[in-house]
Order: structure tokens, then C-alpha cells, then sequence
């Protein structure tokens, strides 16, 4: 018969108070944990106290490598038999940070559900939730206790990757940016628009003798409308005095228009 490490003996609590994950805060454990004290309480928790050497069969403490070992008496009939077990504060910390993973992205998750309707209320909600992950995430990178522990970083990462990639078309890529060098987040700088200080005639000319001489083309698309199109959602064109970009109908009104005029 094997010994669980969750079914030892504690004489102390090992739960963080008030750090349930909830749906409005579903990071409240890992907050508390890393930016609070939460993590030096657990790792202290862990030390045996007299009460647990009196009471609970522990029997050895080994602090240069962070475990303690129990002794457990069983019966089989009449036959007494011991079995010892060692547990080592690595694999209690990981199975701790695991369990509220899965209890944090649930509780986001539900979250999500209730705003399922309002595209502009998950956007803020998630974006909330990403800089309080980071805010985390750089209290831990901080935390030389935390840093001892490969489980931390993983378990952190793993939260970005989580949100980042369930709900992605909802966040804005400056958000995303913040975790570009997380590995398994595909981030993309978003597009910038390049700038011709030229009249929309001058513009239309250009590209519109290009068209006409079958200089460029799309695809060999003929059809005026994508071609323009892309062009749109390369170049912007300035009104002048001001008064912004011209847009993409208007642009295509102009060629259409310079399209039908004869060579």
C-alpha cells in the first residue's frame, strides 16, 4: 500500500485564506501566493512542527533537501507491517499550483460564459486578468524562493498560455506583446499602414496607368474592386487640410472613374 502525500497527517493549515478563485477574481490565489506572502507560509507550513512530531508519524526532517519522511503502521489480519514514505516540498508545491490552475481557468471560464454576448466586456475582462497575471508573473521572477522551483514559472506561463490562446481573437496584440517571449505565444506585430504624401488623383493615376498597362495585377483578377482593395489596406491617402484618410470607397469611386476614361 502506497502513502498519498495528500493523505498525511497536517497539523497546520497548508490552504492560503480568502484566495478562492472566483469569476471576478480568478487570479486571487496567485496574487496572494506571490505578491502577498503566500508562498513563504506554505514553504513554512511545510517544516514539521513538535505538535506534528508528537502526533503525526513523521520521523525525519531533512532541511537541506526539503522533504520529510513518515513511518505508517498497517495491519493485514494479525500482521503488523511499516511502510516509510518520503515527500518532498517540490512535489507538494507543484501539486498545490496545479490543483489552483485548473481551479483559476475554470473560474474564467465561467466568467466568460456570463459575457458571452458582449464582445467589449470580455475584451476588458481578459485584459484586467493579463495585467494582473504580469503583475504576478513579475513578483514571482522577483520571489528568489519561487525561483527555486521550476513548477512556478511553469505554472504562471502556462496561465498566459491558457488565456492567450482560448480567447486570443478577443485581446488586442499590444496586450499579447507583453508575453511575446512566453514560448507557445505566436505573437504578430499588428500591421501599420504606409503613408503616400500625394493627392488621391495623383494616387489613382499611378496605380491606375499600372492597371491599364496590365503592370500589376492580382491574381489575375481583372475586376478593379480587390485589387483596390489591397491597395486600401496597404497605403492611406491624406484628404489634405486635415480632414484624415481617404477611404476605401471613395478611392474606388475614383478609379472605377479612371478605369472607364479611354487611354
Amino acid at each position: 500500500m502506497s502513502l498519498d502525500a495528500a493523505q498525511l497527517p497536517l497539523s497546520r493549515r497548508e490552504e492560503i485564506d480568502d484566495s478562492s478563485a472566483t469569476s471576478d477574481k480568478p487570479l486571487a490565489f496567485f496574487k496572494k501566493f506571490f505578491i502577498s506572502n503566500g508562498l513563504a507560509t506554505f514553504r513554512n507550513n511545510f517544516t514539521p512542527s513538535d505538535e506534528e512530531y508528537q502526533y503525526s508519524p513523521v520521523v525525519d526532517y531533512n532541511a537541506e533537501q526539503k522533504s520529510k519522511t513518515y513511518i505508517q503502521h498497517f495491519y493485514d489480519g494479525e500482521d503488523e507491517y511499516e511502510e516509510e514514505t518520503t515527500v518532498y516540498f517540490k512535489d507538494q508545491l507543484k501539486e498545490k499550483l496545479v490543483t489552483e490552475y485548473y481551479r483559476c481557468i475554470d473560474a474564467l471560464d465561467d466568467k466568460i460564459d456570463t459575457l458571452v454576448r458582449d464582445k467589449s466586456e470580455i475584451t476588458n475582462y481578459l485584459t484586467i486578468q493579463l495585467s494582473r497575471l504580469k503583475r504576478i508573473i513579475d513578483a514571482a521572477e522577483r520571489n528568489t524562493l519561487a525561483m527555486k522551483y521550476e513548477s512556478v514559472m511553469q505554472t504562471l506561463n502556462n496561465l498566459v498560455r491558457f488565456i492567450v490562446k482560448r480567447y486570443r481573437h478577443y485581446l488586442s496584440p499590444d496586450i499579447i506583446a507583453d508575453f511575446r517571449h512566453i514560448e507557445g505565444i505566436d505573437y504578430k506585430p499588428p500591421f501599420t499602414k504606409l503613408t503616400l504624401k500625394m493627392k488621391p488623383q495623383e494616387f489613382v493615376k499611378l496605380f491606375g496607368d499600372m492597371l491599364k498597362e496590365k503592370t500589376i495585377e492580382l491574381k489575375g483578377i481583372s475586376d478593379v474592386k480587390p485589387i483596390v482593395e489591397v491597395l486600401a489596406s496597404v497605403f492611406e491617402i491624406p484628404k489634405g487640410r486635415g480632414q484624415g484618410m481617404v477611404s476605401p470607397d471613395s478611392l474606388l469611386t475614383e478609379f472605377k472613374k479612371f478605369m472607364a476614361e479611354r487611354p
